[in-house]
């Protein structure tokens, strides 16, 4: 699936978006776009080329973005409402609009992306206060 870039209340209206999403997906993502009236943003959701046990080809998996808000505010705020066990952060060196990984897995994970010195590739890294500091210094 190619990133949508679609605000979550208009991308769920239509079924062909959401028929390979878990239901309990569903019903977490409505409950944290109604706590941020109606501005979550989805990048990704359900994605038929990933790897067999990839959350996103389960369809318990959001890539989103909140417009305005500054990565690390949209991590600590979504961690708080506790409707989602995995959290990942991607930065502007990683998305073009910087923002969350947001999962159903069955134990709870917290991670950071952050892209290779001199590569394309992307390097998973801890969400420490090197990287906040990193990611910080990345944006306004």
């Amino acid at each position: 699936m190619k990133p949508v870039n679609e605000r979550w209340d208009s991308f769920s209206q239509n079924p062909d978006n959401t028929a390979h999403v878990q239901k309990r997906l569903m019903n977490a993502l409505d409950k944290l776009d109604t706590l941020l009236d109606g501005s979550l943003v989805i990048h990704c959701i359900y994605d038929e080329d990933r790897d067999a046990n990839n959350f996103h080809r389960l369809g318990l998996a959001c890539d989103c973005h909140i417009n305005g808000w500054h990565p690390l505010d949209m991590f600590f705020f979504v961690e708080r409402q506790y409707l989602f066990t995995g959290i990942g952060i991607y930065g502007p060196d990683v998305w073009n609009n910087p923002g969350l990984h947001i999962d159903l897995r069955d134990r709870p994970g917290r991670w950071a992306y952050k892209r290779k010195d001199g590569d394309d590739g992307r390097l998973m890294v801890a969400l420490d206060k090197r990287y906040v500091s990193y990611l910080l210094n990345l944006l306004p």
